[in-house]
């Protein structure tokens, strides 16, 4: 942040008014000029907004009503969705101080851009200001030109107000919802009044917990304790921290308080989980890792020899790295040997279901308990998704399709590493054409939208990147804005595999995606 005095030795001054205007379903680009910044306002219509500095892009849904900061440098796209034309209305203005005082303003620039989201932001007296902004100020009406640089001031305080915490989006209950839960990830480790995030929202505090609750499958409270736990886990598990140090940097002041709570949720003190996940844990398949995802656990060494007995230079590699443990796919009797003399080894089945392999890698580390609580989660968010793709699909069908470089590609309900996610533990009706185990080809995606029969389901891979997905996104709209058939774009965070780990992501994406 922005040093005190700095602060006092900045002076932000007025520039002009611009209006961008608009149409239904178009989108624009705008860069302030060279030195300048600029706060947007959405005039009566919501808006589809990302900021490019540099490598630097945040992306968000900006409310009708709502601020957000342009930073000096940046470039803005900006897309009107709706069906009506509309505009928004840019307040430019710059900054002046020391040179030391700039870099303050640049430093704190830099780290705006690495948040997750825009904060964008609602001031009360917002039509008014934006009113005044608009009929401008001519040469020598000092009294308008200090009123301006009034509204701007107060402007960039909201601006702050909702970069230190997330602010309610009025209406878009489903963007504060999103920001209060980024909050909290971010700030579990800091004293939290879930009761002020709930009344800061504009709605009744009721309204505001069945929100979230809908959106993230967990109450306020529930999601909370859950990512102060997680941070916990971390700390035990990999940084070798004391139960009194991990519950002091997740949030929590009273250690044996925090030693109340961890084996409530986890079914264990945090003493013998720090015990049993500090061992060292190698994996002969990259799909095992996944399954020590949700117990907490790293592996010290991933080895890929799924299907094949381990060469010689990869058992060589695991007599160096000395586990405590190691999980294997199944190997001859003889190999088998040779890696129990390096430690303790777990043969599990990569085409087991998921759950069987999370249950039996746990039980043998000791961390049954912890395996139950995550499955617990687990299928407490599914449930939430069940009922919303019911919501969206009823019972009609939908498809799986992987976005590649030149088209898409669609899948059998069996032929991909994600689809039992979706046909089995979601409960979505599969397609009739492709088979079951069938890979197709399947065109453009404005093939798709003239022939599909079905909803459809986008994977796409991280290394398409955000810029694809915000493409097809576009693409849809434009092809099918009042279709009987609907589409789902979930980014994948890494390659999918068929594991509690990539299953459990994958399901917190599938929730973001339909808020």
């Amino acid at each position: 942040m922005v040093p005190a005095q700095a602060m006092h030795e900045l002076i932000f001054s007025y520039q002009g008014t611009e209006k961008l205007f608009l149409p239904a379903r178009s989108r624009r680009e705008w860069s302030p000029a060279p030195g300048e910044a600029a706060v947007l306002y959405a005039a009566g219509i919501p808006l589809k907004a990302a900021l490019q500095g540099g490598p630097s892009r945040l992306a968000d849904d900006i409310a009708a009503g709502e601020f957000m900061l342009v930073p000096a440098g940046c470039s803005c796209t900006l897309g009107n969705d709706g069906g009506r034309a509309g505009e928004a209305l840019l307040v430019r203005f710059i900054i002046r101080g020391p040179e030391g005082t700039l870099e303050a303003i640049r430093s704190f620039q830099r780290e705006y851009l690495a948040m997750e989201r825009i904060r964008s932001f609602r001031m009360p007296q917002a039509g008014i200001w934006m009113s005044d902004f608009t009929r401008g100020c001519t040469p020598g009406d000092f009294a308008q030109h200090y009123r301006l640089q009034s509204h701007l001031y107060l402007i960039l305080s909201g601006f702050m107000d909702a970069v230190r915490q997330p602010k309610a989006a009025g209406s878009d209950l489903q963007a504060y919802v999103r920001h209060v839960r980024e909050h909290i990830v971010k700030h579990c480790h800091e004293v939290m009044d879930i009761e002020e995030l709930a009344q800061a929202s504009g709605v009744s505090s009721g309204r505001f917990y069945r929100a979230f609750r809908r959106q993230v499958g967990l109450s306020p409270l529930q999601f909370a304790t859950e990512a102060r736990l997680q941070a916990s886990m971390r700390l035990l598990a990999e940084d070798g921290a004391s139960v009194a140090e991990a519950a002091h940097a997740a949030g929590y002041a009273d250690e044996h308080y925090f030693s109340r709570v961890f084996k409530k949720q986890l079914g264990l003190p945090p003493s013998l989980y720090r015990q049993a996940a500090r061992r060292r844990i190698a994996v002969l398949s990259p799909v095992f890792s996944g399954d020590l995802a949700p117990l907490g656990l790293a592996p010290c060494l991933t080895l890929d020899v799924e299907g094949t007995a381990p060469a010689e230079e990869a058992l060589e590699q695991l007599r160096r790295t000395a586990p405590d443990r190691i999980l294997s796919g199944p190997v001859p009797d003889a190999v088998l040997c040779e890696l129990e003399a390096v430690a303790p080894t777990l043969i599990l089945h990569p085409e087991d279901p998921w759950r069987r392999r999370l249950a039996e890698a746990a039980a043998w580390l000791e961390l049954a308990p912890v395996a139950e609580h995550w499955t617990g989660l687990f299928e407490a968010m599914a449930e939430n998704a069940r009922k919303r793709l019911r919501e969206r699909w009823g019972s009609e069908p939908a498809v799986l399709a992987e976005a590649r470089p030149h088209g898409l590609a669609v899948y059998g309900r069996r032929s991909h590493k994600l689809s039992v996610l979706f046909y089995e533990e979601l409960g979505v009706a599969p397609p009739l054409r492709p088979r079951p185990k069938e890979v197709c080809p399947a065109g453009s995606l404005a093939e798709w939208a003239g022939q599909s029969g079905c909803h459809l389901i986008v994977l796409v891979p991280p290394e398409a990147g955000q810029g694809r997905l915000a493409a097809l996104e576009q693409e849809w709209r434009v092809l099918a804005p009042h279709g009987r058939w609907h589409c789902l774009f979930l980014p994948c965070e890494s390659e999918p595999e068929s594991n509690a780990g990539c299953l459990g992501q994958a399901l917190e994406q599938l929730l973001r995606q339909m808020e």
